[in-house]
């Protein structure tokens, strides 16, 4: 939204809303990777496990269970925010830099020139950090069968 794609939003059908049009891509390309690295058969063998593990009503809440909760729901705020940081914060640097040069140089129409410059620094930005992006997302889905397995070990 930052970069000026709010006017080229795509309708989801899956969501049933509008959405931008770098969060698709990144939704789809987190997707492929989920689906790349096998998750998907972790999370199948989990349902199936659960039937053996946990038996039907034979779960109970208990205060560590709900702080577990907390805690990966906490780590996924922190995954979006480490997904999304380096765009946001190239940006911001680029929006400081035209301020300072909208005070600087009144006569310059710094709107037509934020535009262009903020989508290309976005993709550029964004092509470079797409490494990163696909490592932390690996690292997160890696340690996703641990979390299973203790979210399991403390229903029951």
């Amino acid at each position: 939204m930052q970069m000026g794609f709010s006017m080229a939003s795509l309708f989801d059908p899956a969501m049933g809303h509008q959405q931008q049009l770098l969060a698709m891509f990144q939704s789809l390309l987190a997707m492929l990777l989920f689906m790349t690295l096998g998750a998907h058969h972790i999370f199948i063998r989990a349902m199936v496990e659960s039937y053996s593990l946990v038996p039907i009503g034979g779960w109970h809440m208990s205060g560590e269970l709900i702080s577990f909760l907390v805690t990966v729901t906490s780590g996924i705020f922190i995954l979006g925010i480490k997904l999304a940081a380096p765009v946001m914060v190239a940006l911001l640097a680029t929006s400081v830099v035209l301020g300072v040069m909208a005070r600087s140089f009144p006569q310059m129409n710094i709107f037509m020139i934020s535009m262009p410059l903020n989508i290309g620094i976005g993709f550029v930005a964004l092509g470079l950090s797409l490494l990163v992006f696909l490592r932390t997302l690996e690292v997160s889905f890696g340690g996703l069968m641990l979390q299973i397995k203790n979210v399991f070990r403390l229903l029951s």
